[in-house]
């Protein structure tokens, strides 16, 4: 589910999707985005929002996704809109829920 489809009850048109859409080259940031999150990561640990062990987590499943991203074993959906996005759904698929606590205090527009 996309973050603003809770507003709405039908989902943009197709060529809405691919128009909007900036994973078709945006993948190229792979590695920053999940350096800063990385880094996001550590800052939520040292202000006790996430555990040290939820910490620990999330950046042992950055590292995986980043190596499987270099050697050229992931794919992003179009559906992912970007690589932020794209980053996250695969982390959550790998991790579960505690993925989604990477994004407390932090915007896409924060990239």
């Amino acid at each position: 589910m996309k973050a603003w489809q809770g507003r709405f009850s039908e989902g943009n048109h197709e060529l809405m999707e691919a128009f909007n859409a900036s994973i078709g080259f945006d993948y190229k940031l792979c590695e920053v985005d999940i350096m800063g999150s990385v880094a996001h990561v550590k800052m939520l640990a040292s202000i006790d929002v996430i555990t040290e062990d939820e910490m620990n987590t999330l950046v042992a499943g950055l590292q995986e996704v980043l190596g499987e991203f270099k050697a050229d074993k992931i794919t992003f959906k179009l559906s992912d809109e970007d690589i932020h996005m794209g980053i996250e759904r695969i982390l959550i698929e790998k991790l579960g829920s505690v993925a989604k606590k990477m994004h407390t205090g932090r915007s896409r527009n924060d990239q």
